[in-house]
């Protein structure tokens, strides 16, 4: 495009003002204009529309391993509380030595070693007896007598012990007490003989000589 400008020379108005006259052809523009519109206009720079950033997921947070609560501790098995031991039976031992010494001593002797070939030994018989199961032997010895031949010790006695139902439940309970722990060692398990047990044996009725058959089924060393 030409953008040449013709150039009159100013005639001067009555004014005494110039007028610039364009060429022939050129629309009024200025030229300011004319380079306004010749250069090309540049693109509206667009700014970039930012990136959303990508969303950052926050990543779930670990749950904690589970934690399994110990079981609680067995309580230790407690041993079984041993039963309590009964309490020893009492029993009067004055009474007993005194029952013995008025009316044993004279055939068995203070110690009750007796009198080889005419009075069997109690010490340490008596409790020999006890242990063979012969309890209820003794008592009946007491109170019913006893008839027949025995051996003790290796020597036979053949002679014949008188029966003492006319001594009390107590004499008799103290005096079998005594000859089975005084004049021995008491076996293993023994119960001190109590009057009651005297009183439930005095209606048998036993003689002298069925104490002795029952000296037989005793399991005697």
């Amino acid at each position: 495009m030409d953008r040449s400008v013709a150039i009159v020379p100013p005639v001067a108005d009555s004014s005494g003002a110039y007028q610039v006259e364009e060429a022939a052809g050129i629309t009024g523009v200025t030229p300011a204009a004319t380079q306004a519109q010749d250069e090309p206009s540049e693109p509206v720079a667009q700014e970039p529309t930012p990136a959303e950033p990508a969303a950052t997921q926050e990543p779930a947070p670990a749950e904690p391993a589970a934690t399994q609560e110990p079981a609680p501790a067995e309580p230790a098995a407690q041993a079984p509380e041993a039963p309590a031991e009964a309490a020893p039976i009492a029993w009067n031992e004055e009474l007993g030595q005194q029952a013995y010494l008025s009316n044993c001593m004279a055939c068995h002797q203070a110690t009750g070693q007796g009198i080889p070939g005419a009075f069997p030994p109690l010490a340490e018989h008596a409790a020999e007896l006890y242990a063979a199961d012969g309890g209820e032997y003794l008592l009946h010895v007491v109170l019913f007598g006893l008839q027949g031949q025995i051996a003790v010790n290796g020597m036979n006695y053949n002679g014949f012990m008188p029966a003492w139902p006319q001594l009390s439940d107590e004499q008799i309970a103290s005096i079998l007490n005594h000859i089975v722990t005084k004049l021995g060692t008491a076996p293993a398990g023994f119960v001190p003989y109590q009057p009651a047990d005297i009183a439930a044996e005095r209606s048998a009725g036993l003689t002298a000589v069925a104490v002795h058959e029952a000296r037989g089924s005793l399991n005697l060393p």
